[in-house]
């Protein structure tokens, strides 16, 4: 059993912790084993065993489906709202994004202010979606059992410096109802997985970045999950210890068969590390396909043609780089047409007053009027303009 306590009273009560704030189901009397059997192989509430539930097979109908998801914020109103005159204002965040992750890792790329925390939200359960909806496996993702397959290491780390990491790992289980008696156990297994043991008992306060981001790993590796989402994982980490965290969940993702999606500003890590690639733009997706796609294909969307263009190469001389002039549109006022237009070197006049459709064949798909087929044969669009 862990023990929950410190010199300077600040943990809260073992009993708060499992029964108030935990709310952990009680198993029957008659369903609990033998201590010695209990000890050795530890039963969880879905009547599984954590060495059961370790060696889980991994298959190819694991998958996450998101479909039409729409999220659109209200914000506070304004005076002349609140004496009765005027409209409120609301924020777009999501319009229409469907995507479907099978085992592999998945990589989500976008501007900030793209709506790529707001789709995290929204699958991890902590935001509710307007429309659309997600299906893991065939069925709708909510409850504890699918925070039981689900792992989150998230961008803000939120750790309570003044608990020990062992502490800490231990109310992370807790909260995917692992019981009392098999957390400690299950605490040591994902602190041998990242290289964390010999620090378990120290306090997070005396962590480096590198170690805090392991705790966000380990607490992510709870129960061994088959869907894993990390929004943005070596930020704020340098270039050794980013190459440390990369390498360890390659490994650990490899050595489990778990699917994974992954935020990143980093094209050199989207590069290196994922299977398929999507790149979000202003609530849509607006390009998407497997990592060959993405950086080989000799089609892309203008947006990514600007990620590209704004970074050095090593082949050609250039006095600056290419950034994309402009900045995203406001969210609250969006263009009657493509998000990207007023940024667009490519911008056609239809572009101005129409949404583009998904086009391209095969994995690779792009939101974007240029690569409409039916436009192509009737030469609908006009001449390009800057």
């Amino acid at each position: 059993m862990v023990e929950l306590t410190s010199p300077r009273k600040i943990y809260p009560l073992p009993s708060r912790l499992w029964q108030g704030k935990v709310k952990l189901k009680r198993l029957r009397a008659e369903s609990i084993p033998p201590p010695q059997q209990l000890r050795n192989n530890p039963v969880l509430p879905c009547g599984q065993s954590l060495k059961s539930l370790h060696k889980r097979k991994r298959t190819s109908a694991m998958q996450l489906e998101l479909n039409d998801l729409r999220k659109t914020y209200l914000l506070p109103a304004p005076l002349l709202h609140r004496r009765g005159q005027g409209k409120p204002k609301t924020k777009q965040a999501l319009a229409g994004v469907s995507l479907t992750l099978g085992p592999g890792l998945y990589g989500l790329l976008g501007p900030n202010g793209a709506g790529k925390s707001t789709l995290i939200g929204i699958i991890t359960g902590g935001l509710a979606a307007d429309s659309g909806e997600v299906l893991w496996c065939g069925h709708h993702a909510h409850g504890i059992a699918f925070r039981r397959v689900l792992g989150y290491m998230p961008q803000q780390q939120g750790l309570y410096v003044s608990y020990t990491g062992r502490c800490f790992l231990a109310y992370m289980a807790a909260l995917k109802e692992i019981p009392r008696k098999a957390v400690a156990a299950e605490v040591d297994r994902v602190a041998a997985a990242v290289n964390l043991t010999v620090e378990l008992d120290k306090r997070l306060s005396a962590y480096s970045g590198g170690m805090k981001q392991r705790v966000v790993i380990a607490m992510a590796l709870c129960c061994e999950p088959e869907l894993l989402i990390a929004d943005e994982p070596t930020t704020a980490l340098d270039v050794t210890i980013q190459a440390q965290v990369l390498a360890m969940i390659a490994e650990l993702r490899s050595r489990l068969g778990t699917s994974m999606l992954m935020i990143t500003h980093d094209l050199g890590i989207v590069a290196r590390t994922c299977d398929d690639v999507c790149v979000m733009y202003a609530g849509k997706i607006v390009e998407a396909g497997t990592v060959e796609d993405i950086f080989l294909a000799p089609s892309h969307h203008p947006y990514t043609e600007g990620l590209f263009g704004s970074i050095p190469n090593l082949t050609t001389k250039a006095r600056r780089l290419k950034p994309i002039l402009g900045l995203m549109p406001d969210p609250t006022n969006l263009p009657k047409g493509c998000e990207f237009a007023p940024r667009c070197e490519k911008c056609m006049e239809i572009c101005r007053t129409e949404k583009p459709k998904i086009c391209g064949e095969g994995s690779h798909k792009l939101y974007c009027h240029l690569f409409d087929p039916d436009r192509q044969k009737t030469g609908v669009g006009g001449n390009t303009n800057g």
